[in-house]
């Protein structure tokens, strides 16, 4: 991971709450993604780190792991509650266990009408 993570603009996701991280998860992707709000906007399947810090002692879930990704959703500008950003999606299959603890820890709320960055 040193020389991606040299090599890669890096992106810092922290989340402390369920709601933060289902307002960021997109679960169509195959091993994940997450939003994370920046100015900062890069092309479609750009290759980026995100470092992700996710602590919800609630739900015993504790991340601190810098991840490869690519760039797979743009929202070129906020509009209402969807904020500037882009969605990284997890790149490397090695990842899936973080997307399983994700979806493990998001459980029926992935079915609820709550609005997220992306739709």
């Amino acid at each position: 991971m040193d020389s991606y993570s040299n090599s890669h603009p890096k992106y810092l996701l922290t989340i402390q709450d369920i709601d933060s991280l289902h307002s960021a998860y997109l679960p169509i992707t195959s091993y994940g993604a997450l939003f994370v709000k920046t100015d900062n906007i890069l092309p479609l399947e750009s290759p980026v780190v995100l470092d992700l810090q996710i602590n919800i002692p609630e739900k015993d879930i504790q991340v601190s792991q810098e991840v490869p990704a690519a760039v797979c959703w743009l929202n070129l500008s906020k509009v209402k509650n969807r904020p500037k950003g882009m969605c990284l999606r997890f790149t490397d299959k090695e990842d899936n266990e973080i997307n399983k603890l994700i979806l493990l820890a998001l459980g029926k709320t992935l079915e609820s009408n709550k609005l997220t960055f992306m739709f």
